[in-house]
């Protein structure tokens, strides 16, 4: 259950599911190349599964500072699993995220944040030095764009953990891959009895092995 979710095969992106323990543990050993760990979110009062796991802000949805605070407070003793925690960002302006990134302190509460990047992120000095993971935030098709593609090329360059919200298509979810992400979340991969995870994997297995059957044919 704890290897690191950096630890990637070839093309593949290992999601962090937003779900309770059993569900992730399941779905872990289901699917050991594809499911990282768990995301916790501070909406929901899920516990921790006991291995790799992220916190999200929720800034996507609403920022809530004392929900966010009571996550990280009850997930404090688990910090040695944690890969990344977001630090509170405005949703499609790099701007005004790099203004709430010089204030992290207010937000870290023990945990060494993340920066997310958003819209506009090409146009600004990024400090890549200050934090050990990337978070791609943005707004559609921002996440597909040569601006986000060099961002991302960047931050794994520089030895970064790469995660990318918002991944529900396989489209996507292959498009990442090649950008050589670490991990990624999908609302929908986590809903409807997670159908769309098993479309996803299914799909993206498929193909691989089929690549690797004509290369050595």
């Amino acid at each position: 259950n704890t290897r690191r979710a950096g630890s990637r095969k070839g093309g593949v992106v290992r999601f962090l599911i937003d779900t309770n323990p059993p569900d992730v543990e399941r779905l872990s050993k289901a699917w050991p190349d594809y499911v990282a760990g768990q995301l916790i979110v501070p909406s929901r009062t899920r516990r921790n599964w006991g291995g790799a796991f992220a916190m999200d802000n929720s800034a996507f949805i609403s920022f809530d500072a004392e929900r966010f605070k009571r996550l990280q407070e009850r997930q404090a003793a688990n910090s040695d699993r944690c890969l990344f925690v977001t630090c509170p960002d405005v949703v499609g302006n790099m701007r005004r995220t790099l203004e709430l990134w010089r204030h992290r302190e207010r937000f870290s509460n023990g945990f060494a944040l993340c920066l997310v990047l958003q819209n506009g992120a090409e146009d600004l000095e990024i400090p890549w030095h200050e934090t050990k993971a990337i978070f791609i935030g943005g707004v559609d098709p921002w996440k597909e764009s040569a601006a986000c593609r060099d961002c991302i090329t960047t931050a794994k360059m520089l030895g970064l953990h790469v995660h990318c919200g918002r991944v529900n298509q396989i489209k996507r979810y292959e498009y990442m891959a090649s950008l050589g992400c670490d991990t990624c979340d999908g609302s929908s991969v986590a809903r409807f009895g997670f159908r769309q995870l098993y479309q996803i994997a299914k799909e993206h297995h498929g193909r691989e092995q089929k690549a690797l059957f004509e290369t050595h044919a």
